[in-house]
């Protein structure tokens, strides 16, 4: 992926994907018009930008998370809005990047895991947003968030070259 079509696919999804970090935070869901936005993103903007020939790639990469979403979710390991978001973040991620794009994500869930609960005990930052579901929440992670951020700073990472 070039530059460029990093940077479109980066600004095709910014706000859907900060929406369902503010909306997994504070209510501790995604709703499905966040990961239905991100489909018709995807439909619309993947055949203007990407070689026809990787959409196939794209859809199974994110049926396959879709699935074993699925059985997290049976599990009771995963909220129903964290696995259809996460499926449909995978569209948004080059095949060849698969692995990269995993090893961010991991990144991020632990990274977004231990501040999340270290800001949350400090009074000061908890009462700028006393209402969130999250700060309360036992036992579960905001996980939107940490797919959001890993999309978000992959395409920033493609973009820039860096």
């Amino acid at each position: 992926m070039t530059p460029t079509i990093a940077l479109i696919h980066l600004c095709a999804v910014a706000v859907p994907a900060l929406v369902a970090v503010w909306t997994d935070f504070s209510a501790m869901r995604i709703p499905n018009r966040i990961s239905i936005a991100m489909l018709a993103i995807f439909v619309i903007v993947m055949p203007l930008t990407v070689p026809l020939s990787e959409i196939p790639m794209r859809l199974l990469a994110g049926g396959i998370v879709f699935a074993i979403g699925l059985v997290l979710y049976a599990l009771g390991q995963m909220g129903a809005g964290d696995v259809k978001f996460a499926a449909a973040v995978f569209l948004f991620v080059d095949p060849a990047d698969m692995t990269f794009f995993m090893r961010i994500l991991g990144i991020m869930a632990l990274t977004g895991l231990l501040t999340h609960r270290m800001v949350g005990r400090i009074p000061a930052m908890r009462a700028m947003a006393p209402d969130w579901a999250s700060w309360s929440a036992k036992g579960v992670f905001s996980y939107g968030v940490a797919l959001s951020v890993s999309l978000i700073f992959y395409l920033l990472l493609l973009a820039t070259e860096i």
